[in-house]
């Protein structure tokens, strides 16, 4: 009954962003409540949302806007002293955290909250200009969330919020992914988009990050290493290189191909949001 009335009702749009681009993960019970001393980065354009996790705002922005990013490179405050840009090494496990935004499959909710996909993307080193959206040089895998399944509460994908029930709009959520172990050093842009229903724009955020050869604090070490690379993206009608730099060490958890598309095909059967 409850997934008959979800087919019934028009799409709302759904909405979420990235709100930490550095988040430091040391132990698994760091993946279940967002700790804002534990963020050594932030997305561009944060400062204006006063730290408040959850909170709507500059953050929240959709492809269908035509940018590829919530605001432009060089904006007054895109960061501060309080919310700064990252800064990675090669190699490094990347996390990020996102607010669920009640955009996850459990018990408190239903099963048939869908999930279509999340993808990450680089610059070239330096780029002082965004890419278009569909032009990112280099795609990341989501190699540690693994994909949702459709009609299962598995918290997978963006779904990867383990105490959603106990807050779901603002349910700490997270993704980690690989840098590259030989990535030269020096600024680049990240991308982030998630597809909530197939049939939807995507919502994206970007962030600056510098690769520097050692930092100050610690990166996440508990979660186990992958074996996907991170993939050039070649023009339509090419023939895509060969990996420049090795693969990661081998996964304890199978990876999808990167050509692979995120998360199930669905129904095309919009859901609502439960904002």
């Amino acid at each position: 009954m409850v997934r008959q009335l979800f087919l019934l009702l028009g799409a709302v749009a759904a909405h979420s962003w990235i709100e930490c681009s550095d988040y430091l993960m040391t132990s698994v019970e760091d993946r279940n409540y967002w700790d804002a001393s534990k963020c050594f980065g932030y997305p561009r354009c944060s400062a204006a949302r006063n730290g408040v996790f959850g909170n709507e705002g500059s953050l929240d922005y959709q492809s269908a806007k035509g940018n590829s990013c919530q605001c432009a490179q060089g904006s007054n405050n895109a960061y501060t002293s309080t919310y700064p840009k990252a800064t990675y090494v090669p190699g490094q496990r990347v996390c990020l955290a996102y607010p669920a935004k009640n955009h996850v499959a459990d018990h408190c909710t239903n099963q048939y909250i869908p999930d279509n996909g999340m993808t990450i993307y680089r610059s070239t080193v330096g780029a002082t200009a965004d890419p278009a959206l569909g032009q990112w040089p280099v795609q990341y895998p989501n190699t540690t969330n693994g994909e949702h399944a459709n009609g299962v509460i598995d918290y997978k994908g963006f779904q990867n919020c383990p105490k959603f029930c106990e807050n779901m709009p603002n349910a700490f959520c997270s993704l980690c992914f690989d840098l590259e172990p030989d990535l030269a050093l020096g600024t680049y842009t990240f991308h982030w988009e998630w597809l909530f229903n197939a049939n939807q724009a995507k919502y994206i955020s970007c962030w600056e990050a510098d690769v520097v050869q050692s930092k100050s604090h610690p990166t996440p070490s508990f979660l186990p290493s992958t074996t996907a690379a991170p993939q050039p993206l070649s023009p339509p009608g090419s023939t895509p290189a060969p990996m420049p730099y090795p693969s990661v060490t081998p996964s304890v958890q199978p990876t999808p191909a990167p050509t692979n598309k995120y998360g199930p095909s669905g129904t095309g059967s919009d859901y609502f949001d439960c904002d």
